[in-house]
């Protein structure tokens, strides 16, 4: 065995005994021994704390249960280290709490447990249970390397500091529901081989997966990832549920992340990133708007192989965003059209809306041209002359309409008078026709999009 790897015995652990003064865990998990062991622990990790500090600790942390440090409780402690471990010495309540390399045989308890110092669980093998249900983390939480052979359980737990799951080893069912991070969380190189659950969870700083590995089902249904969350070169063998998880800042990396065929997630805004705030972005060089229109693109292929289109346009609009707020010049002009006039052709309704604004201001437009003939000086001292001749305004109209719908042939209605004896009118009439045919063009795409077979 390696020199990482050597592993003592629990029994020889201090902070084991004080952990189960009141005995151990043999099948499964005893929530009244577990009620007792944790009453003892807490006393002692905040024996040195004031009743001010100790209630402010219990504001921060509702659930958790602080008794007093008293005789009765010391005298048990020495007593059961007397017994279970001679001449050891009782842990000092400011020091580190060190489990690390420790082999525990038997289902470990911590629920509701207290750790006021940095947790150093390094290198240490869970053979049973490990229930750190409810376990609140003030310091670092360091679990690098651990190895979990039966079921791990971290629901509600509290990381305040940085969490440290590098290279962990879940070889059962690995439970984070409701934990909540509020510094970093590494899960860097991480394996779980069987389910992983961090269902609603919440990372308030940066979550990193990279290299980790999801042999089974996954869950992150309804977690909240306020700053970046790193899957690159992840992998996920099986199904992985993203439904619900609320992307506050940041999108995905997912360089070289292998996701899937059946992720699912909820494509709707208000779960995603602002599609047209892209400042956070600005000084960073981890998350960069390269990595998030990449990832977009690598989740509305997952969409579009799932024949799930409405959500792989969902991240095509994203990633035309991403591109647009990279583009300079005037690389940015035909990118800012596509999404003013179409939704990057997702709608139909805007470049309907717009038509018709394009065949209002022509057929004013004709209009004007039709009266200055008699001279502008008339169409400025009365411009309701326009509207006198309702012949006029229904031939402005329609041939409005026809410039517009062109391919249609209703322009061969119209005289010479309309279009044939002024420069400026054949142009003014040819960009009509173009700016029509741009937005006929993304009318029909908008209408494909809508209500193509799904």
């Amino acid at each position: 065995m390696s020199e990482t790897k050597k592993r003592r015995r629990a029994s020889e652990n201090p902070f084991y005994i004080l952990a189960t003064i009141y005995g151990e865990h043999t099948v499964e998990i005893d929530f009244d021994l577990n009620e007792q062991n944790r009453g003892v622990w807490n006393a002692w990790a905040c024996q040195g704390l004031s009743d001010d500090e100790k209630d402010e600790i219990t504001k921060t942390y509702p659930r958790l249960i602080i008794p007093d440090w008293t005789e009765d409780l010391k005298k048990t402690v020495n007593d059961a280290f007397a017994k279970r471990l001679p001449g050891g010495p009782i842990p000092d309540h400011s020091s580190d709490i060190n489990f690390r390399g420790t082999d525990f045989k038997q289902p470990v308890g911590f629920v509701g447990f207290l750790f006021l110092k940095d947790a150093v669980f390094m290198n240490a093998q869970f053979t049973k249970a490990a229930d750190f249900r409810f376990a609140t983390f003030t310091k670092h939480a360091n679990f690098i390397g651990a190895e979990f052979t039966k079921a791990a359980i971290f629901t509600h737990a509290q990381f305040t500091e940085g969490a440290n799951f590098i290279n962990a080893q879940f070889t059962n069912a690995a439970s984070l529901m409701h934990a909540r991070f509020t510094n970093r969380a590494h899960f860097r190189y991480a394996q779980f081989t069987q389910g992983a659950s961090f269902s609603y969870a919440r990372f308030k700083e940066k979550a990193c997966f990279t290299s980790s590995r999801f042999e089974a089902h996954s869950y992150f249904q309804g977690a909240i990832f306020s700053e970046a969350l790193d899957f690159t070169d992840a992998s996920f063998a099986r199904p992985v549920n993203f439904r619900q998880a609320r992307f506050e800042k940041y999108y995905p990396i997912l360089e070289g992340t292998n996701l899937h065929g059946k992720t699912t997630l909820t494509a709707q805004p208000k779960y995603w990133p602002k599609a047209t705030d892209h400042s956070q972005y600005e000084g960073t060089y981890t998350q960069t708007l390269e990595k998030a229109a990449a990832s977009c693109a690598h989740l509305r292929h997952n969409m579009t192989a799932q024949g799930l289109p409405d959500d792989a346009h969902f991240f095509f609009r994203r990633e035309m965003g991403c591109k647009l707020a990279m583009a300079g010049g005037v690389k940015k002009l035909p990118l800012w059209f596509y999404r003013k006039f179409s939704d990057y052709g997702y709608s139909y309704e805007r470049p309907l809306w717009w038509l018709i604004q394009l065949w209002l201001v022509w057929t004013l437009g004709y209009l004007v041209f039709h009266h200055s003939k008699g001279g502008f000086s008339k169409l400025t001292e009365d411009f309701s002359v326009l509207w006198s001749d309702w012949d006029a305004v229904f031939d402005a109209a329609g041939l409005s309409f026809a410039n517009i719908f062109v391919f249609f042939g209703f322009h061969k209605r119209f005289d010479m008078k309309w279009s044939g004896d002024s420069n400026w009118l054949i142009a003014f009439t040819g960009l009509e026709t173009i700016l029509g045919f741009i937005l006929l063009f993304f009318l029909g795409l908008g209408l494909r999009n809508q209500f193509r077979l799904k």
